[in-house]
């Protein structure tokens, strides 16, 4: 009885796969590299498995199963037929996942922003008042805090941070 695991591991659909997703990392950091003006090795290992770009691993990966089951198994069996199926499925799920890290990404990047301009508005107001209780729950590296504002210090947070908590302070 033979090693079953030497059995997956030396299968030549998985080889060829693995070498194709090599090959496709390795003109990533060629073309990262290029474009930044400078040698870009890490995006051999933080490529795979997250949103790098293209050339696409994944891609390369199942492309390459598809290709090789083909040529083994002699042309459109149902064993390539699947494999055409699943690389597709592949692709577009990764390219939807791609899609929307990229949005998630744009949107958080955009709201720290904001954050940021926010404070650098207030950074210079006059003071509104004294927190009657100032629990600190969080301090930033930059100076910034949050703090737990309990109902008897509404009025004074919306006056200092300019927005309608102080407005309705009673109704809390």
């Amino acid at each position: 009885m033979e090693n079953v695991f030497l059995n997956i591991i030396y299968n030549p659909i998985l080889l060829i796969s693995v070498l194709a997703s090599i090959i496709s990392q390795f003109f990533k950091m060629i073309l990262y590299s290029l474009k930044k003006r400078k040698l870009i090795i890490d995006v051999i290992w933080k490529g795979y498995g997250n949103k790098a770009g293209m050339p696409s691993s994944h891609t390369a990966f199942m492309s390459a199963a598809a290709a090789t089951i083909y040529l083994i198994e002699g042309g459109p069996t149902n064993l390539f037929m699947l494999s055409v199926i699943t690389a597709i499925v592949t692709v577009q799920t990764v390219v939807d996942l791609k899609f929307h890290f990229d949005s998630a990404s744009n949107y958080i990047n955009g709201m720290f922003d904001l954050a940021v301009r926010w404070h650098e508005n207030f950074k210079n107001v006059e003071s509104t008042g004294e927190y009657n209780s100032k629990n600190v729950v969080f301090k930033f590296d930059n100076g910034f805090v949050i703090v737990e504002v309990p109902a008897e210090d509404l009025e004074i947070e919306g006056n200092k941070m300019g927005h309608c908590v102080g407005g309705y302070c009673d109704a809390v």
